[in-house]
């Protein structure tokens, strides 16, 4: 029996991939031997890079961190600016209620013949005084 030579597409579609892997191989190499060649020059790339990288980003988290302390310092300020006045009010307030209790109760406490006005006055500024010591101990912590 004689076979018969086939030029058909199938047989040419294998010699064009045959060719194509051929090629590819062939492209593998010359990548490895470029990598060979050229390894020291991009490892020195890799690491300028990786330093400029590093730069950059410490200028950021530096620029990150004064905005941070700006805002929370404009913050501060702004609850200082509310707080102030509600802090003035109050002791403006607390140092009016001393006095009138001072005064009355020293007057009672001087027509039952109990305590001098004084010595009252003196135990209610202490009693007010104690006041302030825990007010501003809460407000420290």
């Amino acid at each position: 029996m004689v076979r018969k030579t086939n030029n058909s597409a199938r047989t040419r579609r294998t010699i064009e991939g045959a060719d194509a892997a051929w090629t590819l191989w062939l492209a593998g190499l010359g990548a490895v031997s470029l990598a060979q060649k050229q390894g020291g020059k991009l490892i020195e790339t890799l690491v300028a890079e990786g330093e400029d990288f590093k730069l950059r980003t410490e200028r950021f988290a530096n620029t990150l961190v004064r905005d941070l302390r700006r805002a929370a310092n404009d913050t501060q300020t702004q609850v200082e600016g509310v707080i102030e006045p509600l802090r003035a009010q109050a002791v403006k307030a607390v140092r009016e209620v001393e006095a009138g209790i001072s005064g009355r109760f020293g007057d009672v406490l001087g027509r039952l013949g109990l305590v001098r006005k004084p010595k009252a006055v003196l135990k209610v500024k202490r009693v007010v005084r104690r006041g302030e010591a825990k007010v501003a101990r809460r407000r420290a912590a």
